[in-house]
C-alpha cells in the first residue's frame, strides 16, 4: 500500500482560488480558474500547447507564482511557505513532464530513484524493489541504465509512469500522460493511479489530447477546459 503522508489531516489537498495565468503564458485566461480537489478526486483539465500544460503543472506545484490569485497546498498557501518547506512537500507530489524533465548526466534509473533517494531516504534496495513492483504492475520492463538520450521514446514514457508512482504521494501532477504508450500500458498505469486514488491521493491529469479516452480509465473524474481564454467546467463526476 502506498499510504499518502498527510491525506489523513487535510480534507483538501490542492486549491485554486481566483487563479489567472501570467501575461506571457497563453491563453490570457479572462475567467479565473477555481477548484478544490479532494482525496481520491481526479480531475482532467484539457487545454491547447505545452506552455499552458506546463504553466498549470508548475502553478499545482508552487514552482512559479500566478498572475493573480491563490494556490493552497495540504492548506498552506505555496506562496507563504518557506523554501525549504516548498521542497519537502514537493517530495509528495507525484509527476510526468510534459517535456520529459530528465536529468541528462544521470541514467533514467538514477533519473526515476533520484526524488525518493533524497525525499525519503529510501535505501538503494527499497528502491531497486519498488521500482522493480511498479514496472511488473504496469507490464513493462524496469527503467534502463542507459542516459535519456541513448533510451527510446517508448521507454521514457514508461519510466516517467513508474517514476511518478514511486513513492508515497498526496498529488498526482499528469502532463501527457498516455503520450507514447502502448493501450494495455496506459490501461495499467490509470489502475495503479486509481490504487492511489483510493488510498487518498488526488490527480490532476493535464491533456492536450483526447480527454474522453482518460476519462474512460477512470472512476467518476471531473473535467475542465483551459482550451480558449475561459476557464470551463466540463463534467463534475462527484
Amino acid at each position: 500500500m502506498h499510504e499518502p503522508l498527510v491525506n489523513a489531516t487535510h480534507d483538501v489537498i490542492l486549491s485554486l482560488a481566483g487563479v489567472r495565468l501570467a501575461d506571457d503564458c497563453p491563453p490570457a485566461t479572462s475567467s479565473p480558474i477555481e477548484f478544490k480537489l479532494c482525496p481520491g478526486d481526479t480531475m482532467i483539465i484539457k487545454v491547447k500547447g505545452l506552455e499552458t500544460m506546463e504553466a498549470l503543472g508548475d502553478i499545482f506545484e508552487g514552482l512559479i507564482e500566478p498572475a493573480q490569485g491563490v494556490v493552497k497546498f495540504l492548506g498552506s498557501p505555496w506562496s507563504e511557505l518557506p523554501r525549504s518547506r516548498r521542497a519537502a512537500l514537493r517530495g509528495s507530489i507525484g509527476r510526468i513532464f510534459a517535456r520529459g524533465g530528465w536529468i541528462s548526466n544521470l541514467s533514467v534509473f538514477q533519473n526515476v530513484a533520484l526524488a525518493s533517494r533524497h525525499h525519503h531516504n529510501a535505501t538503494r534496495s527499497a528502491l531497486r524493489d519498488e521500482i522493480g513492483r511498479i514496472s511488473d504492475a504496469l507490464g513493462i520492463d524496469p527503467p534502463p541504465h542507459l542516459s535519456p538520450e541513448q533510451t527510446p521514446e517508448k521507454r521514457l514514457c514508461e519510466a516517467a509512469c513508474v517514476r511518478a508512482l514511486l513513492g508515497s504521494r498526496s498529488l498526482f501532477i499528469l502532463e501527457r500522460a498516455l503520450a507514447g504508450l502502448e493501450d494495455k500500458t496506459a490501461s495499467n498505469f490509470a489502475a495503479e493511479v486509481e490504487k492511489r486514488r483510493a488510498e487518498g491521493a488526488a490527480v490532476a491529469w493535464i491533456t492536450d489530447g483526447d480527454a474522453t479516452r482518460i476519462a474512460s480509465l477512470l472512476r467518476k473524474p471531473m473535467i475542465a477546459s483551459l482550451e480558449g481564454s475561459a476557464w470551463r467546467w466540463m463534467e463534475d463526476g462527484r
